[in-house]
């Protein structure tokens, strides 16, 4: 958390923290660390034999970030929404299937959006049918 602040204070080292702009984005996010504590103990909260043990980490690593425990600042917010086609008919196969196109891995935009040299957008993914391979 040191290092960050740190670099958060550089015009240059900035941008390496901030958080991209992804399809479905709709929450203002701010502190990454804290968002992989809030992510990683929504995780962990799953597992009913570790109840006890997440509540007391996840209040001890909140406390690390001036948070209370159920303030809305320290609760687990999803950062996408969705965006559903229902039942798309592939035209080769003919196999419908649900695509979310703010979630679905093969359908997001790659990493580095921009071409660094020329500035141009990278091509976004097309979706391929998962029966057929037909685009």
């Amino acid at each position: 958390m040191k290092r960050q602040h740190n670099e958060l204070m550089h015009a240059d080292l900035a941008p390496d923290w901030a958080f991209p702009s992804l399809p479905g984005s709709h929450l203002k996010l701010t502190n990454p660390a804290l968002q992989l504590v809030k992510s990683v103990m929504q995780v962990l909260s799953l597992d009913k034999t570790i109840t006890l043990e997440a509540r007391l980490l996840r209040k001890e690593l909140l406390q690390l970030f001036d948070i209370r425990e159920f303030s809305p600042d320290g609760t687990f917010a999803n950062p996408s929404t969705s965006l559903c086609i229902r039942q798309l008919v592939c035209p080769e196969c003919t196999i419908p299937r649900d695509l979310d196109l703010c979630r679905d891995s093969d359908l997001l935009p790659p990493p580095a959006l921009l071409q660094p040299a020329t500035g141009a957008r990278a091509p976004l993914p097309q979706w391929k049918c998962p029966n057929c391979d037909s685009a």
